[in-house]
């Protein structure tokens, strides 16, 4: 487990996490092209999942396969559209199932309370999706890119110096424990699920990796955060 004893773990952390949220939102969210995987920083996310504990047997394959994408990007990126377009988009329902109500519910559809319960807590927290059509709300890319905007509230609450004494300022508690309560009712209840779906289809093993990465990091990460939001209790 990652240990946070002081102000400046807390930062290193809080850091973390932000970029990792963000670095998952970018990439399962969008198809990739060259420019975009040609961006990505292998050391840099190895260094984050490092300080969010993530072991090295997890996190090694997946660096040295960052590092081939980034360097080779022109050649890999066709591979990895045509991938993530059989595990993500389509035509038909997605080989991965990227929407938490198709892991969850008794029946496989889309649009079911469980979307309902995603929406409440993006409006609980002031954060509204832009939704294209038949978009539902509860997409792995909205889930992650909501836990993003929370991290860097959270982040920027600590660089900014703002709110009371203990390890975690006040104005940093709140999206902390709304980021450990979402991922305790939605992300980490159907992640592991999603990773299966997109390891038995995955042509490349990238994005098998990479979901792989993603069930580790969210575990941990809820448990860190755990830790966090009852010391300040």
């Amino acid at each position: 487990m990652t240990a946070i004893n002081s102000r400046e773990d807390l930062s290193v952390y809080l850091a973390a996490r932000s970029y990792l949220y963000r670095f998952f939102q970018s990439l399962f969210g969008a198809e990739p092209t060259p420019e975009a995987l040609g961006a990505y920083n292998a050391e840099l996310t190895d260094a984050c999942l490092e300080a969010l504990s993530v072991d090295e047997n997890v996190r090694g394959p997946f660096r040295r396969r960052l590092q081939t994408v980034a360097r080779d990007a022109q050649n890999v990126a066709a591979d990895l559209r045509s991938a993530y377009t059989v595990l993500f988009v389509g035509p038909g329902e997605p080989a991965g199932s990227p929407w938490e109500s198709l892991h969850r519910g008794v029946e496989r559809r889309l649009f079911t309370d469980v979307t309902l319960a995603v929406r409440r807590a993006f409006k609980a927290q002031g954060l509204t999706p832009q939704l294209g059509p038949g978009v539902a709300d509860d997409a792995l890319a909205l889930e992650l890119d909501f836990l993003a905007a929370l991290a860097l509230r959270a982040q920027s609450a600590l660089s900014g110096g703002e709110g009371g004494g203990g390890l975690v300022p006040e104005d940093a508690r709140a999206p902390l424990a709304a980021s450990r309560q979402f991922l305790a009712d939605h992300l980490n209840q159907w992640v592991d699920a999603l990773r299966q779906c997109v390891v038995d289809a995955d042509s490349t093993g990238f994005y098998a990796d990479a979901t792989g990465l993603l069930v580790d990091f969210c575990a941990l990460d809820e448990q860190a955060l755990a830790r966090l939001t009852d010391e300040a209790a």
